[in-house]
């Protein structure tokens, strides 16, 4: 192991964070972005700064992440679009959070989800209404549950009320005109 090495740093904050020394972890996290704020330490800042509720923190070290985009994963841009939606740049955050290709189809079904709440949120009805309906292409992710939340989540009720005025255009309608809705409302 060399000394300079972040990563030994870093997951040293990280288990400070897990252990409940927030104090201790945000102190960690803070002297490695002085002392070497390079992508790792910075992504590794924003996944502290968020759990910690410090979002405004998180936000703009997220925008210095966003400076070398080529550099981030899906799971980073995904930590970025966290910590913009919390920030309460919630256009930033759809934004992002739409650029993002997936890498597996539980990652698909998350994405999805987490559009729907979003664009439910800044008013995009016909938007919340096609990321909601794709949704349910997806086999349901246990840990996440999307078919059950999607009929519960306060982000989405608005959409409820507003689905019957929203005006779907014939590909749109046979985009999801197989979608198993009886089983689905079944399991609801």
């Amino acid at each position: 192991m060399i000394l300079s090495d972040p990563k030994p740093k870093l997951e040293e904050a990280l288990a400070l964070l897990n252990l409940g020394l927030n104090d201790e972890a945000l102190a960690a996290i803070e002297a490695e972005l002085l002392a070497d704020p390079c992508h790792k330490v910075r992504i590794t800042a924003v996944e502290i700064f968020n759990r910690l509720g410090h979002f405004d923190r998180a936000a703009r070290c997220s925008d210095e992440i966003l400076a070398e985009r080529q550099n981030c994963s899906a799971e980073d841009l995904f930590q970025v679009s966290l910590a913009y939606n919390f920030s309460g740049r919630l256009r930033d955050s759809y934004e992002l959070e739409r650029s993002i290709q997936p890498m597996s189809n539980d990652i698909s079904l998350v994405r999805l989800y987490g559009l729907a709440c979003k664009a439910a949120r800044l008013g995009l009805c016909r938007e919340a209404l096609n990321h909601l309906l794709s949704c349910f292409r997806f086999h349901n992710v246990e840990s996440l549950d999307a078919h059950r939340k999607i009929f519960l989540d306060s982000e989405i009720s608005s959409l409820w009320m507003r689905i019957p005025e929203t005006p779907l255009s014939l590909r749109e309608s046979m985009r999801f005109c197989n979608l198993p809705f009886d089983e689905i409302l079944a399991l609801n």
